[in-house]
């Protein structure tokens, strides 16, 4: 497997813990990541069942597929995912390599399409 395709597994567990069931609070960092077109099908907007379509809709329009950009010496993975408290989001998270092992940063979040569906916990 080439380095690019390991950091991009290493990103998928870094960030699988947004697509587990979660609950009350935690409902703030669920996502629907949309890795490939056909994940906009699974965008569900928190208790607002008619936003659904509408919400399909503006992340079908504004997709972007995901990337790992090579830097020297780090690399950095682009990739969008719906959340109800947010919108359509293209996060940016360096990851660097070293010694077998990945650690992850932040880098941005854009937002693509604002939607908030107006609960608070």
């Amino acid at each position: 497997m080439t380095k690019t395709g390991s950091v991009w597994e290493a990103y998928l567990l870094f960030s699988l813990w947004h697509s587990l069931p979660l609950f009350w609070h935690s409902l703030y960092c669920q996502r629907t990541y949309t890795y490939d077109e056909k994940d906009i099908e699974d965008i569900k907007c928190f208790l607002h069942d008619d936003d659904n379509s509408w919400a399909r809709a503006n992340a079908r329009r504004l997709f972007i597929a995901p990337q790992v950009i090579k830097a020297p010496n780090k690399y950095f993975v682009q990739c969008c995912y719906w959340s109800s408290f947010g919108g359509y989001i293209r996060e940016t998270v360096e990851v660097i390599l070293n010694d077998g092992k990945a650690s992850f940063k932040a880098i941005d979040e854009e937002t693509l399409y604002k939607y908030n569906c107006g609960v608070r916990f």
